[in-house]
């Protein structure tokens, strides 16, 4: 049955039986942008008002168009560079400020914490950035910046404890936690035996 082009898409009531349908008019198709019911020839919506055209049809909903396509083929690949600050770091202490004359090592052994904290701070700042551009979810809650901070300021726990986090996010692994926190713990034994050679 033929019925007006107005009611093509409305919900109506059979007189019969009461039963209510959906008025579908033959060689209908879906709107691409509002998903409304419309005619094959139409090259306007008559209910969101846009234009069908094929330069104007939205992008198809493929993985090609995400953001965790712009990834590179390892999206983890900065896991592993959590770590290697610490470890750099304690074998800097061991050939830097050991291997040095001794009234030089309070100094020396200062600049090289500074140097690891500030490497490692800007590689979870970079790291936690990356996820946030590519997924959209921030590690744990928190911003890149307020990370990197948080890890100057109590690194034996804020370090492995960022690597925990971002394994919650999707894509990324916190297997390299343990590695982190071995690397941590490695450099602050480094650090405090020095200190205390150094004050003995």
């Amino acid at each position: 049955m033929r019925v007006p082009a107005h009611y093509d898409g409305t919900e109506q009531t059979c007189r019969s039986c009461g039963a209510s349908f959906i008025v579908k008019q033959p060689g209908s198709k879906k709107c691409p942008f509002c998903a409304e019911e419309i005619k094959v020839e139409a090259v306007v919506c008559r209910f969101c008002n846009r234009s069908l055209t094929e330069e104007n049809q939205p992008p198809p909903n493929d993985m090609s168009s995400s953001p965790s396509s712009e990834l590179p083929a390892d999206p983890d690949q900065l896991g592993i560079a959590l770590a290697l600050p610490w470890f750099a770091g304690a074998a800097a202490i061991y050939f830097f400020v050991w291997q040095s004359p001794r009234f030089l090592a309070p100094s020396r052994l200062g600049m090289v914490s500074l140097v690891t904290l500030g490497v490692a701070a800007a590689l979870v700042a970079v790291d936690a950035n990356k996820i946030f551009t590519s997924t959209g979810k921030k590690v744990g809650d928190q911003s890149a910046g307020l990370w990197a901070v948080a890890l100057v300021l109590l690194a034996i726990i804020v370090a492995p404890w960022y690597a925990f986090q971002r394994g919650k996010v999707p894509g990324f692994s916190s297997r390299y936690t343990l590695f982190v926190l071995l690397g941590v713990l490695l450099f602050a034994g480094m650090s405090y035996v020095t200190w205390t050679l150094l004050g003995a």
